[in-house]
């Protein structure tokens, strides 16, 4: 047992390259945690870990030894999980990573909904434009949008979200609508970022196989949220990129009109990004309720 209970430990410490952080997750004192190690090594006759003042690295030994005992650990884990959770329900920690934008824009109804049903979860939002290290920061799962970058990550893809472009009613009094997409070069437009990426517009045409027209766009106004953009928008501005799901109430309001209607930009797809395929029953059923509440129950 002391083995199973000590390999445990060391895959802790290696995930989190850190005593410290280490000890922190698992509730247990620093110095008791290292002492645990330090028998192990004895125990095996290995030198499992490199140990500095700064971090802590895996010897060569080490890292095989933590390929091949770190889904063992989370098999037993989730064993014990799925066994308490189909007696008591959903339990524990839940720790989600999304920027704050998206999840006022977005999450708001699924959230409230998600702790109601499971009354026993903490759930703990980290609302951050940050992307986070989803093993040293002890994180469970990531909402991303956009398209991921080469990881060892798994991704969940969970909807696809396309933007258009829309303006005020005061706007378009004041200056006119473009008829085709290459007229946007001659209008004010909002922006999410100052580089040359946010300066084009790639879009396609809904109606037609018509290919993708990609535009250059100008504008004193850039803002890299979301929200901000819609509201510099609906206060005249210029022509926004905005995400269809976060117009809804404005263009029912009257405060926003859709530009170039059978336009629209590629969709970008949002993934829960997690560490491993093997998830505790509470990250499945996250990423469960997203799926519902993007595409309906």
């Amino acid at each position: 047992m002391d083995v199973l209970s000590n390999m445990a430990l060391f895959v802790e410490v290696v995930r989190l390259r850190s005593f410290h952080r280490a000890a922190q997750h698992l509730s247990m004192p620093a110095s008791t945690l290292s002492r645990r190690i330090s028998d192990f090594e004895k125990q095996l006759g290995i030198k499992l870990l490199h140990r500095t003042t700064r971090k802590v690295e895996p010897t060569h030994e080490g890292m095989l030894y933590y390929k091949r005992s770190a889904p063992l650990v989370d098999e037993a884990r989730l064993a014990h999980e799925e066994l308490s959770g189909s007696r008591d329900g959903l339990r524990g920690v839940l720790r989600v990573s999304c920027s704050p934008d998206f999840a006022a824009l977005h999450l708001q109804p699924m959230l409230d909904r998600f702790v109601r049903e499971h009354p026993q979860l903490h759930l703990q939002m980290d609302l951050t434009v940050r992307r986070v290290d989803l093993l040293s920061e002890s994180v469970d799962a990531a909402l991303r949008l956009g398209r991921l970058e080469d990881s060892l990550l798994v991704a969940r893809h969970i909807a696809d979200f396309p933007a258009a472009l829309f303006a005020s009613p005061d706007f378009v009094r004041a200056h006119g609508l473009p008829r085709e997409p290459k007229a946007l070069e001659g209008f004010t437009c909002l922006r999410l970022g100052a580089s040359e990426t946010f300066s084009q517009r790639t879009l396609v045409d809904g109606a037609s196989s018509t290919r993708p027209q990609t535009v250059n766009v100008q504008g004193r106004l850039v803002a890299n949220s979301m929200q901000m953009l819609e509201f510099l928008c609906r206060s005249g501005h210029g022509i926004g990129m905005i995400d269809l799901k976060a117009t809804e109430q404005a263009l029912k309001q009257g405060s926003l009109i859709r530009v170039l209607p059978q336009w629209q930009s590629v969709s970008s797809p949002l993934h829960l990004v997690t560490a491993s395929r093997l998830l505790p029953a509470r990250v499945r059923a996250f990423g469960d309720a997203l799926v519902r509440h993007f595409h309906g129950d």
